[in-house]
């Protein structure tokens, strides 16, 4: 049941895994596959199935060894987690969901496959809200994907649908299931909402008034790429879409329009076609696109041992007939976007990788420059003509006054391998926040952290004006294994951080409905009051008391929303309070203000369409607003929404004002 996907699927995840720990044993931080696995099931089968400093320790050179023993062991207990996953049972009963397929016009639409996919248990879908991915061992991410998969393969059923445009699946069990519809020759992904369904529905699927453009990209050798690019223009539109050798299909409004494609390492190879009709009466063969060299540069960074992890700046820029090269100053304060040097061409850009590429460059010279942060600049003059030119250059460590030497320890003193940074700058009514990716482990406990540039990368910021470069008090912020500390390091060339106990809040949450899950997110509240999102949110259900952390200290806003959704519902804010953490666990207690429900009916016009509402005027300072997507009828309903004013948009530009609680029931087209 299965199997062959799910065997697949374990490969893939090994060979992730194995960089993973890799990585992990390099560096000391924990950088897992992202992708989520688990949730709600698919509503669509479209969807696919610089050098270190002389005073610091070298690395030790059986580090490669080492990471490749961890791979081996995990890539071992992958496959135990993947043979584990237990196989899933397949419910019959006598429920039947029956349909139809219908073009834009009303036409049936015959021979069109329908696939019907079952909703997930609820004991796994509040699984995946519960805790965040990242937080799972890497067997268990195994487990659950593999479970997932096997479930989606048991359970997935097709039909075609007959002359009439009708089909029926049969011997349903009770349950909620999502109806997708998949044609060559209409999209059926926007006619309509897929679910979930009961047994006993009736399903229309209307299919939109796309037709298909169908491609076959080449690259100058005549093979395939994995993926492309495709740009498309008309007078009044333009847009771009991803094209891959699985899915050659591109959904557009008929009529005509410039198609270009650019594919290949670094989108090396572009083809421009200029005009293409595209009409449901003209399905013919695949137009053959072949793709030729662009012009540009490929830059490589070369960089200085102990530096790979870090990127570079790079920036790029013509230099017309007896124009002066800029100093290295100038080039730096254009890559870090801090001048106006800007209007000398391209622009700068940053970089994870060692290559950087700018390409459509016009034939002349052009000065290719790179360096991190404050640090030596790398530069050169290339003669561009009528083909890609590589270069590479030799980047320098960054400068020694930018570098901040950080011994961390656990709370009982021993050195902590796992640890990130962050830097912040506060002043009586301003504050920012930086990331410090730039940190480079020297051993356990020891690392090399680059000082930010301030004004550059701020990730938050709230009051009145921006301090000046030497305002303000600097923190270097410390999180590990769930403790955080933090050490002033204004005017300092070092530091010494001890991780303390962790820090949370425990919310007692009174006035909420039963029967649903709930979330509650930290907002971290800066210098002059504006707030910052600290990236997660903590699921809990009626009558729990949620425990909210790891928190650094300072002050925060908890705001309390409705999780999870359902036919198309995204959780609305419905309460906050403020709370300060300075040790250990701190109680605040959240009362919710009477819920009500709206309910929407605008007509089948509308169908398909969503419904956004923000509030005018809120009790909480963080609200989002709501929305849900109007069902075949036009109808939808907005529940757990406090008492205020609210704004209501709807298709087609429609929108108005509404008052909750007094107004529960709008209908539009009155």
């Amino acid at each position: 049941m299965g199997s062959g996907v799910a065997i697949g699927a374990f490969a893939v995840l090994a060979a992730l895994a194995a960089g993973f720990v890799a990585g992990m044993t390099f560096g000391g931080g924990d950088a897992g596959p992202e992708s989520r696995a688990g949730g709600a099931a698919p509503t669509a089968e479209t969807q696919q199935d610089g050098a270190p400093s002389p005073d610091l320790p070298k690395r030790r050179t059986d580090a490669p060894a080492r990471a490749g023993a961890a791979s081996r062991v995990s890539a071992a207990k992958l496959a135990a987690a993947a043979a584990e996953a237990a196989d899933v049972p397949v419910s019959e009963g006598d429920g039947v969901i029956r349909g139809s397929c219908r073009t834009a016009d009303g036409a049936p639409a015959a021979g069109v496959e329908v696939i019907l996919t079952v909703q997930q248990p609820q004991a796994w879908r509040d699984e995946a809200f519960a805790r965040p991915l990242d937080q799972l061992a890497i067997e268990d991410r195994v487990r659950r994907f593999v479970r997932d998969q096997r479930f989606l393969d048991a359970t997935r059923r097709r039909v075609v649908t007959g002359p009439d445009g009708t089909f029926a699946f049969d011997a349903l069990a009770d349950g909620e299931y999502f109806v997708s519809a998949n044609s060559d020759t209409h999209n059926f992904s926007r006619g309509g909402r897929g679910g979930p369904w009961k047994p006993g529905a009736v399903v229309d699927l209307v299919a939109g008034g796309e037709a298909a453009l169908l491609l076959d990209v080449r690259l100058p050798d005549g093979t395939q790429p994995a993926s492309a690019q495709v740009n498309l223009r008309q007078t009044s539109s333009s847009w771009g879409t991803g094209w891959t050798a699985s899915q050659p299909r591109i959904w557009v409004a008929p009529g005509t329009w410039t198609v270009a494609v650019t594919g290949g390492q670094d989108g090396r190879y572009s083809a421009e076609l200029g005009e293409v009709v595209v009409s449901h009466e003209r399905q013919a063969a695949a137009l053959v696109v072949q793709l030729k060299g662009r012009v540009g540069i490929a830059g490589r960074a070369k960089r200085p041992s102990g530096w790979t992890s870090l990127p570079c700046n790079w920036h790029t820029q013509p230099l017309p007939p007896g124009a002066d090269e800029p100093a290295d100053s100038e080039l730096v304060a254009a890559m870090q976007g801090r001048s106006a040097m800007h209007r000398f061409g391209v622009g700068g850009t940053e970089s994870s990788n060692e290559t950087q590429t700018f390409w459509d460059l016009a034939p002349g010279r052009h000065l290719l420059a790179c360096a991190f942060d404050g640090g030596p600049v790398a530069r050169r003059v290339v003669e561009v003509k009528d083909s890609l030119v590589e270069v590479e250059l030799e980047v320098g460590p960054p400068a020694a006054d930018r570098l901040l030497e950080v011994t961390v320890t656990a709370q009982d003193g021993t050195p902590a391998r796992t640890v990130t940074f962050a830097f912040e700058r506060t002043t009586d009514e301003w504050s920012e926040r930086y990331q410090a990716s730039r940190a480079v482990s020297r051993g356990p406990g020891a690392w090399t952290v680059i000082r930010p540039v301030p004004g550059q990368r701020t990730q938050s910021s709230g009051g009145k004006r921006r301090p000046k470069a030497d305002e303000g008090r600097w923190w270097l912020v410390a999180n590990g294994a769930g403790a955080t500390a933090r050490a002033d390091v204004t005017g300092r060339s070092g530091a010494t951080i001890r991780l303390e106990s962790p820090m949370h809040v425990v919310a007692a949450v009174t006035g909420l409905p039963p029967g649903r899950s709930w979330a509650i997110m930290p907002m971290r509240v800066e210098t002059g009051g504006g707030l910052t999102s600290t990236g997660g949110s903590t699921t809990f259900k009626s009558g729990e008391t949620p425990r909210i952390g790891p928190l650094e200290p300072g002050e925060y806003e908890l705001v309390v929303s409705a999780s999870g959704s359902g036919r198309g519902f995204s959780g609305a804010s419905v309460a906050s309070a403020r709370v300060t953490v300075t040790s250990g666990d701190a109680n605040v207690a959240i009362a919710v203000p009477p819920l009500h429900t709206v309910r929407i009916d605008g007509g089948k016009d509308l169908a398909g369409n969503h419904a956004f509402v923000s509030r005018k005027t809120s009790g909480t300072s963080h609200f989002g607003g709501t929305s849900a997507e109007l069902d075949t009828e036009g109808r939808a309903t907005l529940p757990d929404l406090p008492e205020g004013e609210y704004n209501v948009h709807l298709g087609s530009g429609r929108a108005f004002t509404i008052r909750i609680p007094e107004t529960l029931v709008i209908r539009p087209q009155q």
